[in-house]
């Protein structure tokens, strides 16, 4: 008669255990991943709904493109453009996180007639990178069109 081996059944159950936790490690993991590019995909389609709208107001009025300009710049001959670019100044800042250095811009170019869109964002908690590119981590949205 063999003897009877003890204890064979709480180490299969520790091993079990050990694999599933790494498991659900890895799954917790994947999910904060995805609730991080979810928020990034979000902010993305804010700031191109907000330059699609600033480019689709100064090419109804490309005649005043200039006054859609941010910073105010100047050359514009009807206040109305410029109230409206300052409105949509204070709704994307509201919008989009950032601050004072990353100040979204309207440029229009009047020799060529683009008009450039630039919005640049960083979302809360994502801390300075120091990479060879930049120390910061910004999102940079940058849409350009022709009003000519």
């Amino acid at each position: 008669m063999k003897p009877r081996v003890q204890g064979f059944a709480l180490i299969e159950a520790l091993v079990s255990l050990t694999l599933f936790s790494v498991g659900i490690v890895g799954l917790c993991a994947a999910t904060l991943l995805a609730a991080k590019q979810n928020s990034q995909t979000r902010y993305r389609t804010v700031a191109q709904y907000y330059a699609a709208e600033i480019i689709g107001v100064a090419s109804v009025d490309a005649a005043n493109a200039a006054c859609y300009t941010v910073p105010a710049g100047g050359g514009c001959t009807a206040g109305t453009g410029q109230a409206i670019a300052t409105d949509w100044l204070k709704r994307v800042k509201g919008a989009l996180p950032s601050d004072d250095q990353h100040a979204p811009s309207v440029v229009y170019d009047a020799i060529t007639g683009n008009l450039t869109v630039t919005l640049q964002w960083k979302l809360a908690g994502e801390a300075q990178e120091k990479t060879y590119l930049s120390l910061t981590t910004w999102h940079n949205a940058v849409t350009t069109t022709n009003l000519k």
